[in-house]
């Protein structure tokens, strides 16, 4: 299966309501047709077509027209939410996205579904067998 990722962008001035209008949704290895602006890294294959990668360019794009517009981005938002837990070069590219356009807030989500799947949970066997104090 592959990631998807729903997001939205709001600039400054935007309708701030809770609704979900305007969200888009992108999943990994669809083309993406914007400049790449961060770098990723190979996990395991090429990252750039992950979907979280790609928001962060789409948003890119976007907060770059719309500065050279005139249009203010200082104070917009960055909203997505991730069908899975995001690897180590989106993180990275999120990171990069932060650095890039201090000004704008992102809020990201995920959903643990693959953690859950694979994981047992042990959490009573503390009260068992406690680990013992670190040296």
């Amino acid at each position: 299966h592959k990631t998807t990722c729903a997001w939205r962008l709001r600039l400054p001035g935007e309708d701030v309501g809770c609704s979900a209008d305007g969200a888009e949704v992108l999943a990994s290895g669809m083309p993406m047709n914007e400049e790449i602006r961060f770098v990723s890294c190979v996990v395991e294959h090429p990252r750039n077509n992950d979907a979280e990668f790609q928001v962060v360019n789409k948003a890119a794009e976007r907060l770059l027209e719309a500065q050279q517009r005139g249009r203010s981005v200082q104070g917009a938002t960055l909203r997505l939410d991730v069908s899975e837990i995001p690897c180590l070069s989106c993180l990275g590219a999120l990171r990069q996205f932060q650095k890039a356009f201090p000004t704008v807030r992102l809020c990201a989500s995920f959903s643990i579904r693959k953690v859950v799947e694979v994981c047992e949970d042990r959490s009573s066997d503390a009260a068992h067998n406690p680990a013992p104090p670190p040296r």
